[in-house]
Parts: C-alpha cells; structure tokens; sequence
C-alpha cells in the first residue's frame, strides 16, 4: 500500500491542500472566527466588568466571622507562617497604628456628596429598635427583608409593620433620609414571579402599593441569585422585570429608587446578570464577601457575630490579633477559636479605600450588629460611623 502525503500550499496566514479538501478550509476558517470571538467576548467581559464596579457601591459587612480549626499542628504551622505578609498586634498596637495613620473618625470631610447605604433588619426581644437610630447616620436604610409569596410581597406582622412606621418615621428629623425596602428572594419566589407576565404585573402591583402606604423611597432586591442554581431564561426574565417595574414607576409619578444586591463572585455575576442592561435600569448595586470556615465556633450564633461580642472576644484573657500586610483583613484567635471581623481600624483603610476612588459610596450590612448600645468604647454605632465621617457624607 502506498501512501502518499500532500504538501500543503501557503496562502496568507492559512493552508491549503488539493481542491478536494477545501473542507479543511471551511473547518480551519470557523474555527479561527470562533477563536476571535471569544477573544473579544473575553476583552467586552473585562471593560463591562471594569464599567460596573466604578459605577456600583462598595460595601462592608460589620458583622464577625467565627470558626473553629479542626487540625490544631495544620493552625500552628499557619500561625508560624506570619512573618510571609501577615503580623500578630496586641490590641495596644492596633489602636497606635490607626492613631498613627492619620485617618482617623476626624478627617477632613469629602466636598462632594456621598452615600452611606445601611442595612437594618428586623429585631429580635432586645435587638435595635428604629429609635435608638440617628437618622443622620446613613444617607439610605435598608430594612431587610421581605419575601415573595405567590407573587406577592409576604404578609407582614402588626409588628413588622411597627417597625416600619417607626424606621420611616425617621426622616421627620431628617427630611433627606431616605428608607428602602430590602426583598429577598426565597426559594421559587423571584424565579416563579418573573416566569410569567401576569405573575410580574401582580407583584409589580403589590409592591408600588406597599411602597405608597409605607412611604418608602425606594426597593432594593436581594435574587441569590438568577440562573444560579435555576433556569437559564431567568436572567433574561430578570431584566424583563425590571423594565417592566420601571415603566410601572415612571406611571405612577412615584419617585423610586430601584437598587438590586447582587454577587462578589465573577462566575455567578457572568451567568446570573446582564450588567450593561441592569445598569439602565438600577440605581445601586452592591456586593459582599465571606469566608470558609471548617465549623461554627462557640460565640456568637451559628458562625455570626456582633461587634459587641467581638470586642469581648478580644478583650478575654490569652487572645491575639493577626493583621495582613496592608492591615485591611483583621483576625484573632484563641486556642482553635478564631474570628475574622471589621473593627475601627480595618473599616478606616476600607472608607480611605472607597474615597479614594469614583465610588458611590459605601454599603453596610447592618446596624443591628453594629455597637449600638456603646458596650465596646462608649461610643454608639462606632464603626458606621467611622466610615460615615471619613467619607464625608451628604443628605443633600
């Protein structure tokens, strides 16, 4: 048997064989397109991605994360391998440092307008009533959060709906605040709401409602998350809803902030969001962070805890604290109990962080477990207001 090869004929940048294999071409032609276009799939991800994080609001959380180590020689060695970036401080040092930096709660103010957009939630007995709220502290509250019941917002409580007369009773002292509404989407909530037109204009027509009665300002939705895990036509149902809600609005006359919270993380934000639509249709957006952990540690409530109790934490006989190299991730542990939080330090570099940039301004999740009976230095709401006074807010 003879084999014979063909030599191939150059032409540009491509090959060609015989006339009866300019298949091959065809082939090798798509297959470049293809190539090309997921190059500049790749460079439009990147410049919207870059667009919709200038545009957004950064945010921070308040709350601490605590876990235990379930493998105390793997920790030891962790704790040994400080020296690479990262430092151990005793409080007395952490408290220096901020004082040193020069950006402490009395910065000089920023001219122009900035927000600070706080989340409240609803309390439990002895939580933070509307009340003990400044109503200077925050530009915006979100109270959260409300769910979605057969395309409708879920019934709420007469003692919800205290609670909600007495947040938005906040901006009779100060007529600039404004108050939102936080909806969270419960499993088969959003998913089933934007799934059908007439299950959009019920919902649509419940919610301008609750916003008119309540006097709110505004709707911030909280979809973990379209399309992931679910049906992939919900991301496109998702902005079907929203220009469906903002023609709704702009009949009613009601002027309605419309603000979605959406996800950190690139691949869930790449299947769950068309950024550049949302972007017309939204005013905020907001993202957050967490952390693993390998179990719930002892404090706090399932893996969460306040300020207060954080500064109890570290106040406790035998604690240490650990500070990355640009001092903006504060941990401390005990033993194999360790939590990560946000302290008045780590919230100053984030604020500095935030007013350095052409950011909106800041989200904070939430006041509830901020230090709002003063337990930690006396001073209520410590941390919101660090980040309040370092950005210069305005209720202009």
């Amino acid at each position: 048997m003879n084999i014979r090869v063909k030599q191939p004929v150059i032409i540009g940048n491509c090959y060609r064989g015989q006339p009866n294999r300019l298949w091959e071409v065809f082939i090798l032609k798509w297959f470049l397109v293809a190539v090309a276009c997921l190059i500049a799939a790749g460079a439009v991800t990147v410049y919207l991605a870059h667009y919709f994080m200038k545009t957004c609001y950064t945010s921070t959380n308040v709350t601490g994360v605590t876990a235990q180590h379930s493998d105390l020689n793997t920790y030891k060695g962790q704790l040994q391998d400080m020296g690479n970036g990262y430092s151990l401080f005793k409080q007395e040092d952490m408290t220096q440092i901020c004082k040193t930096d020069g950006l402490t709660g009395s910065q000089q103010m920023r001219k122009h307008s900035t927000k600070l957009v706080c989340y409240y939630t609803f309390p439990g007995p002895g939580g933070l009533v509307p009340d003990k709220i400044n109503p200077f502290l925050c530009t915006h509250i979100n109270i959260a959060a409300v769910g979605i019941n057969n395309s409708k917002l879920e019934p709420l409580s007469e003692e919800r709906q205290e609670v909600i007369k007495s947040l938005v009773g906040l901006k009779i002292r100060n007529k600039n605040l404004k108050v939102i509404l936080s909806v969270i989407g419960m499993p088969g909530g959003f998913g089933d709401m934007v799934s059908k037109s007439s299950s959009r204009r019920m919902f649509i027509k419940d919610l301008l409602w609750t916003l008119s009665y309540y006097s709110f300002d505004g709707v911030d939705f909280d979809w973990e998350f379209p399309a992931w895990p679910g049906k992939i036509s919900e991301r496109k149902k998702f902005i079907i809803f929203l220009k469906e809600l903002r023609d709704a609005v702009r009949k009613s006359q009601l002027n309605t902030i419309v603000s979605v919270a959406v996800a950190a993380q690139e691949t869930i934000v790449d299947v769950s969001y068309d950024i550049p639509e949302m972007n017309k249709l939204i005013n905020a957006e907001n993202h957050g962070w967490s952390a693993p952990a390998s179990g719930y540690g002892k404090i706090g409530s399932k893996g969460f805890v306040s300020y207060p109790e954080v500064c109890q934490f570290l106040h406790s006989t035998g604690s240490k604290y650990i500070f990355d190299k640009n001092f903006e991730v504060p941990y401390a542990y005990q033993g194999l109990e360790w939590i990560s939080y946000d302290d008045e330090c780590s919230v100053m570099y984030k604020a500095k962080y935030i007013a350095s940039g052409s950011y909106g301004g800041a989200m904070v999740f939430s006041l509830n477990v901020d230090d709002h009976q003063g337990v930690c230095a006396g001073t209520t709401f410590l941390l919101t207001t660090q980040i309040r006074n370092i950005l210069g807010v305005s209720w202009q």
